[in-house]
């Protein structure tokens, strides 16, 4: 992966460059022939999710609804990439499609936490976009906690062996599987950042949201690309370590930190009406209690049972989210980042 990072010179120079070059872009959109070629490059992305994406099978909201809860029927499944987790890839027929949709299905430890299968930082992952994109734009893809009966799956036999003591299921992660997506080589293009408005403001959006929740696993395949050069689209898809976790990947280039030139002037603007309670909603984002057929179904999140831990137990009940310590994090991370907006070291446009 090819990361540049900035210097105190290098990052000077290609802030001038950014302001220069999208302060020309503005000026010339009074030009009707400048407005006509910068039309299908700048425009804004739509607030409604478009009926087809090349990259979304289905909006990313419907898919949440079910893979959180609709009855399902797996029809295949494999094994998806070359990962240390177990993830698996599964086509799963939901009642009234008529295609199956493809997902990602990882199954979760026995703690409910790990190092590099953290549940719970996957789902906060997705949810802190909610802060400041719409979901056309969104970077990481549905994620969801559930347990299914291995009669649910396309193998039951393989699954059988995972079921949580004492229920009737297993219990892992559901993903939306995105489309017509490779991995970015490089990551970040430093020339097309300065010359393609589009590809500017979503790669910003992507650094943006890996600053957010401190991303810190930057190796290849956990980050993919739109192969519609139109809507070039980063997306974050393995986001176990993040959140300031302990234990991070420090053999590769990381995207914790901003690493892009200059950062949209929109998504800023939304952070800056993101108040403390707003964050405070990640200290719950997955809730599950057991039913009478030994089966943990979501529920509506009740009372945060404790907020020094992310993985809370009681009596037939599941609770994952943000301790009030990673809460903070965040909160201070967008303070700082609104403060080096204001001080004028970090350019918008």
């Amino acid at each position: 992966m090819n990361i540049i990072r900035p210097n105190s010179i290098s990052w000077t120079f290609r802030a001038l460059a950014a302001i220069l070059f999208f302060g020309m872009a503005i000026g010339c959109a009074s030009s009707p022939t400048a407005m006509g070629d910068l039309t299908s490059l700048g425009r804004k992305s739509p607030t409604i999710f478009p009926e087809s994406s090349s990259n979304w099978p289905l909006d990313p909201l419907s898919a949440e609804d079910l893979m959180r809860s609709a009855p399902m029927q797996i029809v295949s499944e494999s094994y998806a990439g070359a990962g240390i987790s177990g993830a698996r890839r599964i086509e799963a027929h939901y009642q009234g499609k008529e295609q199956p949709l493809t997902l990602k299905w990882k199954t979760m430890p026995q703690t409910l936490d790990g190092i590099n299968n953290s549940p719970r930082r996957e789902i906060a992952s997705y949810r802190a976009q909610f802060l400041f994109l719409d979901p056309v734009d969104f970077i990481v893809p549905p994620s969801v906690a559930r347990c299914l009966a291995p009669g649910a799956f396309a193998e039951p036999d393989s699954h059988r062996s995972l079921v949580r003591r004492k229920t009737n299921c297993e219990l892992g992660i559901l993903s939306l599987w995105l489309r017509d997506v490779e991995i970015p080589n490089p990551l970040y293009d430093e020339t097309r950042f300065l010359s393609d408005p589009t590809y500017a403001r979503q790669l910003a959006n992507f650094n943006l949201l890996t600053y957010l929740i401190r991303h810190r696993d930057g190796r290849d395949g956990n980050f993919l690309s739109s192969k519609d050069s139109f809507r070039p689209i980063t997306f974050a898809i393995d986001n176990g370590m993040t959140f300031g976790g302990f234990f991070y990947n420090w053999f590769v280039d990381n995207w914790d930190e901003i690493e892009v030139p200059a950062l949209p002037r929109e998504s800023i603007d939304r952070l800056r009406g993101v108040t403390k309670r707003d964050i405070e909603k990640l200290g719950i984002i997955a809730e599950l209690h057991l039913d009478t057929n030994g089966i943990y179904r979501s529920v509506a999140h009740g009372k945060n049972l404790d907020r020094d831990d992310g993985v809370r137990t009681k009596a037939g009940i599941i609770q994952l989210g943000l301790t009030d310590d990673e809460i903070e994090d965040v909160w201070k991370r967008i303070e700082d980042l609104l403060e080096d907006v204001d001080g004028g070291k970090i350019p918008l446009f």
